[in-house]
């Protein structure tokens, strides 16, 4: 059992780690390291089946050996298995896709695995008064984190079944296209929670980066579209820009990479 008072941080990437180890806040970090908004799913987290599926997933896509995987991303699932042992639990996330489907998916784990003794709590980050952009936990002064920390909000049993939710129809979901009204996970749009104000809008850019239309382009290969008509050549040139362009996705270079390899392959380019 953990000593009194010990409290479970649990970061959506390494530069949220980063910034909390810089702020000097107590308690025991651990990284949520997945990609929950690409490649096949299941909807049981942490199962042998989900794992792998995962594992599969990033040696086929990405090259990330199995060894990879474990070290980057089971060897911090084991320190979150074991929640239940500290008093306090408080999620450090963000307004994006990336994040917000890697935040219902740990939720949903949450839930079921929760004996109810703890407290959970969350801080997830995107508005701010003084930016006109939304902003990262990766893209704030470390001096700001005692006080999000403050503000945290506390999440309910309702409030994760309410995310549990969520994943469990994205899973079922995730590879519809985007005008069809009657898929599930679009009439889930309409129902929004005070506590999660970026869930829907995330959702909304995950409808935009899929087809309706034999041929049609989504909202990101449009943009390499443009990008490379508009001369620049240089992969590593259009990445910088996509994430520059990049409001809701929350991709990273990897992502954007190979969305760059398969479109230059399917339309010859």
């Amino acid at each position: 059992m953990q000593e009194a008072g010990k409290t479970l941080h649990i970061c959506n990437g390494e530069s949220a780690l980063h910034q909390l180890t810089a702020a000097k806040i107590n308690g025991t970090y651990s990284v949520w390291n997945e990609m929950l908004c690409e490649g096949p799913l299941h909807p049981q987290i942490l199962s042998k089946e989900f794992l792998k599926i995962r594992k599969a997933f990033f040696k086929s896509r990405y090259q990330i050996s199995e060894s990879e995987y474990n070290e980057k991303t089971i060897s911090h699932f084991k320190l979150i298995t074991n929640f239940n042992e500290y008093p306090k639990l408080v999620l450090w996330f963000e307004y994006d896709l990336f994040c917000q489907v890697n935040l219902i998916a740990l939720l949903s784990y949450l839930l079921n695995n929760w004996l109810g003794k703890n407290k959970i709590f969350l801080v997830c980050v995107g508005k701010f008064d003084f930016s006109d952009k939304l902003l990262g936990l990766g893209e704030l002064d470390h001096k700001m984190f005692p006080d999000l920390l403050l503000k945290a909000i506390q999440l309910n049993k309702s409030d994760l079944q309410y995310a549990n939710d969520f994943w469990l129809t994205y899973c079922k979901d995730q590879h519809t296209v985007k005008d069809n009204e009657t898929f599930p996970l679009r009439r889930k749009l309409q129902f929004e929670n005070s506590k999660f104000p970026y869930l829907i809008p995330a959702l909304k850019a995950h409808f935009r980066r899929k087809i309706s239309k034999k041929n049609e382009l989504n909202e990101i290969e449009s943009k390499i579209k443009d990008l490379l008509n508009s001369g620049i050549k240089s992969d590593k040139a259009i990445v910088k820009a996509l994430l520059e362009w990049q409001e809701w996705y929350g991709f990273g270079d990897i992502q954007y990479l190979k969305l760059i390899e398969e479109y230059k392959t399917k339309y010859s380019f």
